[in-house]
């Protein structure tokens, strides 16, 4: 194996690695398109501000991510009401689009 067999990037603590079919293993978790729960990112950029926290209630059109791309930023709203069980956006972070940014799932006390 050669220096040139291996490519490995490191922007903003994201690594990409690439050669000889290795896996990233730092590759981002993408956001279920079929799983409404899922909260994915619109477009590639950079997280600029996480609103929200594992356990906190939303209700649909609150803001959840802050995104930038291009000195523009994106706010990243609630689709529905619930309750936020995972975050795994964080702020300085690089993303792709599809990119999973958190799960909000149905908040029971809305069904009764």
């Amino acid at each position: 194996m050669s220096l040139c067999d291996h490519i490995c990037v490191c922007v903003c603590g994201v690594v990409w690695w690439q050669g000889d079919g290795a896996a990233n293993s730092n590759a981002a978790e993408k956001a279920d398109s079929a799983n409404d729960d899922h909260v994915g990112a619109p477009m590639p950029g950079v997280v600029v501000a996480v609103n929200v926290e594992v356990g906190q209630r939303v209700a649909a059109g609150e803001a959840l991510v802050t995104l930038s791309a291009m000195k523009m930023e994106t706010v990243v709203t609630a689709v529905k009401g619930g309750v936020v069980k995972r975050v795994s956006a964080v702020a300085g972070a690089s993303l792709a689009a599809g990119d999973l940014l958190l799960i909000v799932e149905d908040d029971d006390e809305d069904e009764n």
